[in-house]
């Protein structure tokens, strides 16, 4: 792994939950302002890594393994089942 990719993951990993940093501002803040698309190829590789689709015609947005199996829901988020709701990640 070169330098620059480990401080990208090293950095990531440091936003806190709930958080958006951009491609550009991460790669701006690792002192690399012009590696934002770089950003976004680990970000896809890493999803597609996962089982993860990217979605044809929005290269940041990803289609979940299955997703085809789950309805439409359109409810608050506090509204929903525990059951269905991410594991929270270990900080």
């Amino acid at each position: 792994m070169n330098r620059f990719r480990g401080a990208v993951y090293r950095f990531v990993r440091t936003i806190p939950r709930g958080r958006v940093v951009t491609y550009g501002q991460i790669a701006a803040l690792l002192g690399a302002p012009r590696a934002a698309r770089a950003n976004a190829a680990r970000l896809e590789a890493a999803m597609t890594a996962e089982g993860f689709e990217p979605f044809p015609t929005e290269w940041w947005h990803f289609d979940a393994p299955g997703w085809q199996g789950y309805g439409l829901l359109d409810a608050p988020f506090a509204a929903t089942p525990t059951a269905a709701r991410p594991a929270p990640r270990p900080d």
